[in-house]
């Protein structure tokens, strides 16, 4: 929240919202948080309130379940666009009227889509609180959507597709979760396409809000400075209506599809862009759900192989070979199995060389045990990164929403680094085989023309145009 930070920056800077200044060792430790308040209000409308008091700030965090994989077939983007235009009218307040009230209290509003959930964020000053808890209600219960914001928000986010168009990183990641996902629900962009987007009505918009943004569906987390009891009060009173207004319409069904199967073999993929003297390079193969028993090894695993500064791709592409400036490798976890990816890129002439080393790599990194100071650097950046990670009243909220949503114990999180440190060179070797090298897919996205002598090595591969794509 950029305004309160200004004028609170000094202060700030000296809280020790969680944890503090963090060393891996004292890191290691269970989370010690305050006592967590509980409640349902009518509707089955769930709050989690976690004081503190350090400052006087208060984080809002308002998580429905259902996010872009409830996007209708052909209507892709239509729950990002339905979030987006919560802020743009609601209630007695316009646009510009939501907006300066925000701005007079220098709270920050922002929405978020992700695969499983929609997420509405408020973040004021604690003497703010009523007013805030006021237009949080307005916002979800009583949105205008007029037809004048819809086209004014539809064209802003058609400029948005039409960046991820013309940026190849992230066309390239878009080719890559089609390729993997290929149908599923997971497969789309929370923006959508620029067809999808182009065609959404307002009575689609109104559908997926009634369907969605619903108290049996929602989740309110706060943390802060404020009284558990009275936010409940002000919570209670300001959305008191709510299960009345939605009583009349139906939810909407979010069961997921099965996933498809694992992609099997060697499955390469080339996205032709005429012109790019750069090619983007994605590696990778479906991963693991949220809750994944051996989620603590996969980390430090993967910390070890492209997660961290001093990761194995990161010195065999760009430390050993200069192929590139950078490469990573992540786990990305939802409901059902995220993918797992390694991603890179580097300029034409040393395309085939790059996904040579990297899977090489990768290779390497599954037949070898690590060396024990390997092994602690990576083991000991992960505690770091978590515990520093929870620093934050957002990153609380967030954490605590997880749980709700995907209906995890307490201890998943507060235990969380005591688990990571927990982790053994066996537990690592154990979970070796979840990191995909045999079995993965490629996506290549460049100007064919120019690699395609560097790819006969790899056999049989599929070339499609970048419009069929960008043009979705």
């Amino acid at each position: 929240m950029r305004s309160i930070r200004t004028r609170l920056g000094a202060i700030a800077a000296l809280a020790l919202w969680v944890l503090g200044p963090v060393t891996a060792s004292a890191a290691a430790r269970s989370l010690e948080l305050p006592k967590i308040q509980d409640a349902a209000l009518a509707g089955d409308f769930k709050i989690k309130m976690l004081e503190r008091h350090e400052l006087p700030l208060v984080t809002l965090l308002l998580t429905f379940e259902g996010g872009s994989a409830a996007d209708p077939v052909g209507q892709e983007g239509l729950a990002n666009l339905t979030a987006e235009l919560l802020r743009t009218g609601a209630g007695k307040r316009d646009a510009q009227t939501i907006a300066k009230l925000v701005d007079s209290m220098g709270a920050e509003l922002g929405s978020h889509v992700d695969r499983d959930t929609t997420q509405i964020s408020l973040e004021v000053l604690s003497k703010d609180l009523p007013v805030a808890v006021e237009l949080l209600a307005d916002l979800v219960m009583q949105p205008s959507f007029s037809a004048e914001e819809l086209e004014r928000t539809r064209r802003q986010l058609l400029a948005a597709l039409q960046d991820v168009k013309e940026d190849p990183s992230k066309a390239a990641t878009v080719a890559f979760m089609d390729q993997l996902y290929r149908g599923h629900p997971y497969g789309h962009p929370e923006l959508g396409y620029e067809r999808s987007v182009s065609k959404v009505t307002r009575e689609e918009v109104l559908k997926f809000h009634r369907g969605v943004y619903r108290p049996e569906r929602a989740h309110l987390v706060a943390v802060g400075d404020f009284k558990g009891a009275e936010l409940r009060k002000l919570v209670s009173r300001a959305f008191a209506s709510w299960p009345k207004q939605v009583s009349s319409h139906p939810a909407l069904k979010m069961t997921l599809p099965p996933l498809p199967a694992e992609i099997s073999g060697q499955k390469l993929v080339v996205v032709h862009r005429p012109g790019l003297t750069q090619a983007q390079i994605r590696i990778g193969n479906l991963g693991y759900a949220v809750g994944e028993p051996s989620e603590a090894a996969l980390v430090v695993a993967n910390t070890a192989l492209g997660g961290g500064f001093t990761s194995r791709l990161v010195d065999e592409i760009r430390v050993n070979r200069s192929l590139s400036y950078g490469a990573s490798s992540r786990f990305t976890a939802w409901k059902q199995p995220g993918p797992f990816l390694v991603t890179t890129f580097t300029k034409n002439e040393t395309l085939g060389e790059t996904v040579r080393v990297a899977l090489e790599t990768v290779a390497r990194f599954k037949a070898e045990p690590m060396k024990p100071d390997e092994f602690s650097k990576a083991r000991n950046f992960s505690v770091g990164r978590f515990a520093s990670g929870v620093e934050t009243p957002e990153a609380l909220a967030a954490w605590l929403t997880r749980l709700e949503v995907y209906h995890l114990p307490l201890e998943f999180l507060t235990g969380y680094a005591v688990r990571l440190d927990a982790v053994k060179p066996e537990d690592i070797q154990a979970v070796l085989p979840r990191i995909p090298r045999e079995n993965v897919l490629i996506v290549l996205f460049a100007d064919h023309s120019k690699v395609a002598v560097q790819l006969e090595a790899y056999g049989k591969y599929q070339v499609i145009d970048s419009l069929e794509y960008t043009a979705k």
